[in-house]
């Protein structure tokens, strides 16, 4: 069983680091976590403008999922930012390591390639017993020519070290749409890797002929800041303001305003 933490987001905070362990930041924090989900990102939007617009913005940006006999509502990055389907595939570390080999000039020398500090250099020595020799001359296109050979005769079609039939697949992503895998393209049109989640609609009401409209989600890892972007040029005519905070990562509260397709940042 993990142990528990407690955190305050306004006095401390934890940062995560690239190799899975959590450092802190801050008095009361144990020194050491690796166990952790992945941060959540609280965010806090509301608008406000013409009943049309913002009526529109609602039919466009909230999607309702139904589950039995109940109606849930979803603020849905896809419907505003829509991602190509052709990404939605599988993004892993076998198909980005044949992919790479895949990019490079087939006359180019393996060894200058794959360095042996590298997890899959030890792998391509078992599965073909090259002796050093061969390593030492052995081009990129020969490799790719003996994965082909041996994906004919052989059962094993995916192995745990270079999936070529899956980086074939991220090759014509790059060509189509510039991005492999649907992982690097919300990263860079969405802002995180995942949808929103746990919607909960704050008020919508019509105050002095302003129809105003507020509502909280959270994300995973960061701010969908492109799609608010977006949103702001999609409806110029409405007054938009966000305000988010990062677990983990940031103890103070941040917000962004958009007004008329204008984009500003204020921590």
């Amino acid at each position: 069983m993990l142990p528990k933490i407690r955190t305050s987001h306004v006095s401390r905070s934890i940062i995560f680091q690239p190799d899975g362990i959590l450092l802190p930041y801050g008095r009361g924090v144990p020194l050491l976590w690796r166990y952790i989900m992945s941060n959540h990102v609280y965010n806090k939007f509301s608008l406000s403008g013409p009943t049309e617009i913002v009526q529109d913005f609602k039919d466009l940006a909230f999607r309702i999922d139904r589950a039995s006999d109940e109606e849930i509502i979803n603020f849905d990055l896809n419907s505003i930012v829509p991602m190509p389907g052709d990404l939605g595939i599988v993004s892993c570390a076998t198909g980005n390591h044949a992919l790479r080999l895949l990019n490079s000039p087939p006359e180019t020398l393996l060894k200058d390639l794959i360095s042996t500090s590298q997890v899959y250099y030890g792998a391509i020595q078992d599965a073909f017993a090259f002796s050093d020799q061969v390593w030492n001359v052995i081009t990129v296109g020969e490799l790719l020519t003996a994965i082909e050979h041996m994906r004919a005769y052989s059962r094993c079609l995916d192995w745990d070290f270079l999936d070529l039939p899956l980086a074939k697949k991220y090759k014509r992503n790059v060509e189509k749409y510039g991005y492999p895998t649907w992982y690097e393209w919300r990263d860079e049109n969405w802002g995180c890797n995942q949808n929103t989640w746990r919607f909960n609609l704050v008020s919508d009401e019509i105050v002095e002929n302003v129809h105003k409209l507020s509502f909280d989600f959270k994300t995973n890892w960061s701010a969908p800041i492109p799609v608010f972007y977006r949103l702001s040029e999609i409806y110029p005519q409405l007054n938009f303001k966000v305000s988010y905070l990062e677990e983990y990562v940031t103890p103070a509260v941040n917000s962004v305003q958009l007004n008329l397709g204008d984009f500003s940042y204020a921590a």
